[in-house]
């Protein structure tokens, strides 16, 4: 099974997600969102090989440091992709809000200022990824590569301002 640079332990040990939520809430998260936000920081192939390389414990020094910034920015923003389907269900009988045996649901406001702060983080620790790969670039061929540019290219830009969440 592929482990995408982090797993469940780490984003519960790394942000507000507490350790009493179940690991297939989070799993699900994890590798949409490398797809989604690092693969257009990363490209496609050198994703892949970080991937690779990551999962087989073949990872250099200066590809463990670079995955040291990546795990930050996929825990955070892993975390704010899950928040509304860990307070919100969908089955048969439509939406339906979390509730437990001590404790209350909050509303769309709280769950939105939380997510909020937690998208705030994300940004912060993706700037610092973007800084430490475009002042290190030389390090990681496959990052300039051509190849890379297949399927996904790097957009070695600064942070995303396009992406619209609720």
């Amino acid at each position: 099974m592929m482990i995408y640079f982090i797993d469940e332990n780490f984003l519960k040990s790394n942000t507000s997600i507490t350790g009493n939520v179940d690991a297939r809430d989070l799993a699900p998260f994890i590798p949409i969102t490398c797809k989604l936000m690092l693969e257009p920081i990363l490209g496609y192939t050198f994703t892949n090989h970080l991937l690779s390389a990551f999962n087989n414990g073949a990872l250099t020094t200066d590809e463990n440091t670079l995955v040291g910034f990546i795990k930050y920015t996929l825990a955070y923003y892993s975390a704010y992709e899950a928040i509304p389907s860990l307070s919100f269900r969908i089955s048969s009988k439509g939406v339906q809000s979390q509730r437990g045996d001590y404790s209350d649901a909050v509303g769309i406001a709280e769950i939105e200022y939380l997510r909020n702060g937690i998208l705030k983080t994300a940004k912060s620790f993706e700037g610092n990824l973007r800084n430490y790969l475009r002042e290190n670039k030389s390090l990681f061929p496959l990052y300039k590569d051509p190849t890379n540019e297949s399927i996904t290219s790097p957009d070695q830009g600064g942070v995303k301002n396009n992406t619209t969440w609720l």
